[in-house]
């Protein structure tokens, strides 16, 4: 995908304030307050005080990759009721943010926190979009930014992995190089207490992505993981969003890898319904 191949802003040019922590689940940023709840019990959001459903841990990563990347244009999959966009909103200061969540209502506090802030021409959220619908991911971005390169993606959806790996092959190939493709709860499967048992892990998105850094650099340059996240950097090679595939810069023996991993004991297929899962946005 040819575009704007720019590092973008200086970060001090681009960021915004930094964040003032009151307690290790609240935290607040240019008067506008964020309680962290990654599990189950969520407060309700408004225009000035949003529930986040991230731990600390994750908020100071979040900080610290648009202190040093400074993204211009970012999309975000898995919203939840916008306090991700938000934050994102408040330390980027970006020229576009495009949301996406497969939840059908808007969310009132968002709408209400952009007009407030300045943020309405910045910020875009759309409700009731899979995160596997590539075809509406790509139709959305062309009429947001249209051939612009984003700066960073972050998905922090559904954490299931074919729906997850639609998303990458979707949005992967809009970033510019040097842009950045962070994968939240990756390592949910690996929990001291089961999760999801009958589902395919996470993971194999990630070993997938680690055998593409190896294999074929140009179109993965370099992957940084930590168990929070995966930080996926893309590389110079052209790639069309339209039919790009994860698959496809594997190599054989890669390709027979991952085979040989979800035949081999890994289990799948199921719907996560009703199950516990990891933490969301």
């Amino acid at each position: 995908m040819a575009g704007d191949r720019r590092s973008g802003p200086s970060a001090a040019a681009a960021a915004g304030s930094a964040l003032e922590w009151r307690a290790d689940d609240e935290f607040s940023l240019d008067g506008v307050s964020y309680v962290c709840r990654p599990r189950a019990d969520t407060v309700r959001s408004s225009a000035d005080r949003f529930c986040i459903r991230k731990p600390r841990k994750i908020v100071e990563h979040c900080e610290a990759l648009v202190r040093r990347l400074a993204p211009r244009r970012i999309a975000e999959v898995g919203i939840y009721d916008g306090g991700s966009m938000a934050l994102l909103a408040q330390l980027a200061r970006p020229e576009r943010l495009i949301g996406f969540d497969i939840t059908e209502n808007p969310s009132p506090a968002l709408e209400q926190f952009a007009a407030a802030h300045g943020f309405s021409e910045t910020l875009s959220a759309y409700w009731g979009v899979d995160q596997a619908d590539r075809e509406r991911l790509n139709s959305i971005l062309d009429e947001e930014i249209g051939g612009m390169p984003l700066d960073l993606v972050i998905d922090d959806a559904s954490h299931l992995l074919d729906e997850s790996r639609l998303t990458f092959d979707a949005l992967f190939p809009r970033l510019r190089p040097g842009g950045e493709y962070v994968l939240e709860d990756w390592a949910w499967a690996h929990a001291i207490m089961e999760v999801w048992p009958e589902t395919q892990p996470l993971t194999v998105l990630v070993a997938e992505a680690t055998i593409a850094c190896a294999y074929h650099p140009h179109v993965i340059s370099s992957i940084e993981i930590d168990r929070p996240w995966a930080v996926i950097r893309r590389g110079e090679a052209d790639l069309e969003p339209a039919t790009f595939s994860l698959r496809g810069s594997l190599g054989a023996r890669g390709e027979r890898l991952i085979d040989g991993m979800l035949s081999g004991g890994i289990t799948g297929g199921g719907s996560a319904s009703g199950r516990a899962g990891p933490a969301g946005s």
